[in-house]
């Protein structure tokens, strides 16, 4: 049988231990007992690791030199091609964005039979906007617009390149071109009515605002009238012309080349 001896002096109250070196620095516990950490502590961790990758990143360029110029060649590669498509798709995007009515505006194709099968033409019938405005009441705004063209415009002895279209009277109410001078219910009226843009009017006439009620020769033949200036088409349009005719025009001159092929020719 152990007997359990005690020493009287355990009974006694030790005198406190003064605290260690160690003891001192230690941070003091929280309320809930965890050990607090410092800002100073982190900010020491987090450069030690920066300058540690530092060195690694170093060490293996001086071991790996060939491998590290293939990998930087590859990445910066990567991120330049990233980049590139990036910025096309965004401006891809941005085209014809900047008419109002971008949401509302749709372009009639037609469908044509062919030997070859069904082909979708850009064309539709001559009298198939003035038919869908007039027997369609959801349809606004209906235009007839010809295909761009090159054409020579005169003025006095100057001569000058530029590219045009003809279109019906709403053109400009249908899309957001700014009319710097004229009306957008007005402009093309006229059948020798002509809106050229405010960089034509410049070169033709030396300023915008004296080119409004002058005349212009298309292809040295017919007079047209300036009854208004727009500002320049802007790049992310996916048409880019310099002047607008009117369609009325267009139809007249196009029944004149009718005319004329099924003429009889005299011997």
């Amino acid at each position: 049988m152990h007997k359990l001896i005690t020493d009287k002096r355990s009974n006694e109250m030790e005198p406190a231990t003064k605290p260690s070196h160690l003891d001192e620095e230690l941070p003091k516990p929280t309320a809930n007992g965890q050990k607090p950490t410092t800002d100073n502590q982190i900010i020491i961790t987090n450069n030690q690791m920066f300058r540690h990758s530092l060195l690694l990143i170093y060490r293996n360029f001086k071991r790996f030199k060939t491998t590290f110029f293939i990998n930087l060649t590859g990445l910066s590669t990567g991120l330049a091609c990233t980049l590139l498509i990036y910025l096309w798709v965004n401006d891809e995007l941005k085209v014809d964005k900047f008419h109002e009515k971008d949401s509302q505006l749709y372009r009639v194709m037609e469908h044509r039979l062919t030997d070859g099968g069904i082909r979708t033409a850009l064309s539709a019938p001559g009298l198939l906007g003035e038919s869908m405005a007039a027997e369609f009441p959801e349809v606004e705004y209906a235009i007839n617009s010809s295909s761009m063209d090159d054409y020579t415009l005169t003025v006095h002895e100057k001569n000058m390149m530029a590219t045009g279209r003809f279109a019906g009277n709403d053109f400009f109410r249908m899309f957001s071109y700014d009319l710097v001078y004229g009306d957008t219910r007005q402009v093309l009226l006229d059948k020798n009515s002509i809106v050229i843009s405010d960089d034509l009017a410049s070169k033709l006439f030396g300023t915008v605002e004296s080119a409004v009620g002058k005349s212009v020769a298309l292809d040295h033949d017919e007079l047209f009238h300036v009854t208004g200036i727009f500002k320049k088409v802007p790049a992310s349009s996916s048409e880019q012309f310099d002047f607008v005719g009117s369609f009325e025009k267009y139809k007249e001159s196009i029944r004149h080349e009718i005319c004329e092929e099924r003429r009889p020719q005299r011997p």
